[in-house]
């Protein structure tokens, strides 16, 4: 009998050795492939690399292979959105990308506002008199969603997300400064990755009119995922901090 619990001790510490290995590897992939503008999310986690494929090859394999699945899950968290995401995801299908993916953009924009904090790629604008009034928590949601995570998690504002949000940290400062969201005069056009330009792409700049192909709605996709996941993680965060308000106020009462 001790034989066998010492045993699965030792098993039990090699699975824990293996996992942190894995998930170790699998965070340094994630921080190479979101500075060409691919992004984590339950789909890559779980679909481990081929050797040899290249960034492209491996986030096509994950979104394409599960396709199905990930149609069904975005277009169900958000109902309220549902008939203009099934209009992208139609036209995803139909490889109408030139269309596909501003509608993608444009609906990935709000997610975050949904949750009391800024869209992804817009912060909001409030008069100085107005700013006063804030306390420096709400002027940090003002932020661009990907800044307001960056700036929560350097200053450890996150609570019990803290954790498994940092797990995604550098990730975050990529987003912060991908060529996705950046603004167009600060944009190297000669370089073809750069053309998927949210900026560049609602506005029809000259410079960004061939953005329309399978990996650069692709990208998008996987962008809409990773910011569904960390939503997720913060709503977990945000029903927290409701309840323990709620506590105060009823402790208040009594």
């Amino acid at each position: 009998m001790l034989k066998k619990v010492a045993k699965g001790i030792q098993l039990l510490g090699e699975f824990s050795q293996n996992f942190y290995t894995y998930s170790q590897y699998q965070k340094k992939m994630y921080i190479e492939m979101s500075k060409f503008g691919w992004f984590p999310s339950y789909v890559t986690f779980k679909t481990p690399v081929i050797e040899g494929e290249t960034a492209d090859d491996y986030m096509e394999r994950c979104l394409t292979k599960n396709y199905d699945d990930i149609r069904s899950f975005i277009s169900e968290s958000y109902p309220n959105r549902k008939h203009i995401l099934d209009e992208a995801f139609n036209l995803f299908k139909e490889d109408r990308y030139t269309a596909a993916i501003p509608l993608f953009i444009s609906q990935l924009d709000g997610l975050s506002a949904e949750y009391g904090l800024s869209p992804y790629f817009a912060n909001i604008k409030l008069s100085k008199p107005e700013k006063r009034k804030l306390t420096d928590d709400q002027l940090l949601k003002l932020e661009k969603f990907p800044i307001y995570l960056k700036k929560s998690l350097e200053n450890r504002l996150l609570g019990q997300s803290q954790a498994i949000i940092s797990f995604y940290e550098e990730v975050i400062g990529n987003a912060c400064d991908s060529f996705i969201s950046k603004n167009t005069n600060s944009i190297d056009t000669d370089n073809l990755i750069n053309i998927l330009n949210r900026h560049g792409i609602l506005h029809g700049h000259e410079n960004f009119l061939n953005y329309g192909n399978k990996i650069n709605c692709l990208k998008i996709i996987s962008l809409f995922l990773f910011v569904d996941h960390i939503l997720s993680l913060l709503d977990e965060n945000f029903d927290q901090i409701d309840k323990a308000e709620e506590r105060i106020c009823n402790d208040g009462k009594i």
